[in-house]
């Protein structure tokens, strides 16, 4: 947004954002809780006196899968019809799909990060020569190792990329076998710092717990005799996620149509997992789930399912609310509500009592 050299306070004690008309007269504002909006020192009365607020939107309670609401939709039919797995590059630029119509990993950037109607195809690559029914993928967190898991295989093939996150540098390096639990493994996600492995198997509709004595090396990986099933919500589960800091996880199916979300009262452990909620679909997205993920911050979600061959964006989390004093009197009565998601409000405000009363515009709604 723009930017003015005037100070803007902002308690978060007692949730009041304060622009103070003495220190400038455009203030820039992004709110990270619900917050009443104070206006102080204008002008004496009987001079003009005001100020512009660009004021961003914020998506509070991140994580909470009951908030989804879907952003856009993105065809990946052209590369694949039987996608299963979704990966999101972690600084949102790219975001990879593996199918096992075509047996490829398939590559997508996108020019404004997380974003999904910005996103276009650029490369694949192919897993036929380890994989045949590959079902789900993970990336290291720098991008220079990729995995694939597959139940044809019942294993998971590990990459490495010589040039990070381009999948056409991609040269098979190693295989860690996972039948000994699931003849179906559907999803897998790795731990932040690579030392703990996840796979969600369709067989037995549970998730297993690994360990791996060298990080981010699978053929280090052994079983740690910990599981949790997830029969009771999903008899076909297909996608697999956890928060960043292991105490929430996340299961997608097509049993259920639905993403479901734990609690972890020990972070990374699943056998301390409970069930938080189960939440639907949109009536009109993917029928057949099978694969999900989120941004870093948890504010959006991303499913992919081998029914609509597409990709789909959803945020996550309510809007701040934002509440202003009775001095504010609004063009047409009604103050606005917070702006869209992704969007900023320019919002402008007159008083020539001295603030006894302000005339208050929404001048622009919707500013990118």
């Amino acid at each position: 947004g723009v930017q003015s050299d005037s100070v803007f306070q902002y308690s978060t004690a007692l949730n009041t954002a304060e622009l103070d008309l003495s220190t400038g007269s455009v203030f820039d504002y992004t709110p990270t809780s619900d917050v009443q909006v104070t206006l102080t020192n204008p002008a004496a009365s009987g001079t003009s006196s005001g100020a512009t607020l660009l004021l961003g939107n914020s998506l509070l309670n991140a994580w909470d899968t009951s908030t989804i609401v879907r952003l856009n939709t993105f065809s990946v039919s052209g590369q694949d019809i039987e996608m299963e797995g979704i990966f999101l590059k972690p600084d949102g630029t790219a975001i990879y799909g593996v199918g096992y119509a075509g047996d490829t990993v398939e590559e997508y950037t996108m020019s404004t990060a997380y974003d999904l109607s910005t996103a276009s195809y650029t490369r694949s690559f192919s897993v036929a020569g380890q994989e045949t029914t590959p079902s789900d993928l993970f990336f290291k967190s720098d991008g220079t190792k990729m995995y694939v898991i597959g139940f044809t295989g019942d294993d998971i093939n590990e990459y490495a990329l010589s040039t990070a996150w381009d999948i056409s540098t991609a040269s098979f390096t190693d295989v860690f076998s996972v039948s000994g639990q699931d003849s179906l493994p559907k999803g897998m996600f790795i731990k932040p710092d690579g030392t703990k492995l996840y796979v969600l198997g369709d067989a037995n509709d549970s998730v297993y717990q690994y360990s791996m004595s060298t990080a981010w090396d699978v053929s280090t990986s052994s079983y740690d005799s910990v599981s949790f099933s997830v029969a009771s919500q999903d008899a076909s589960p297909g996608g697999l996620f956890f928060k960043s800091d292991g105490t929430k996880m996340y299961v997608i199916g097509t049993g259920s149509d639905k993403v479901h979300e734990y609690d972890l009262s020990t972070a990374w452990n699943v056998s301390t997992a409970t069930l938080l909620q189960s939440t639907s679909l949109e009536g009109t997205d993917e029928a057949a789930p099978n694969g999900v993920g989120f941004s870093p911050d948890g504010d959006r979600m991303y499913v992919v399912g081998s029914s609509g061959d597409a990709f789909y964006e959803y945020s996550v989390g309510t809007p701040a609310t934002i509440t202003y004093p009775t001095s504010l009197q609004w063009s047409g009565g009604t103050a606005p509500t917070s702006p869209a998601i992704g969007e900023t409000d320019v919002l402008t405000f007159n008083t020539t009592d001295g603030g006894t009363t302000y005339q208050a515009v929404q001048a622009i709604s919707g500013a990118s």
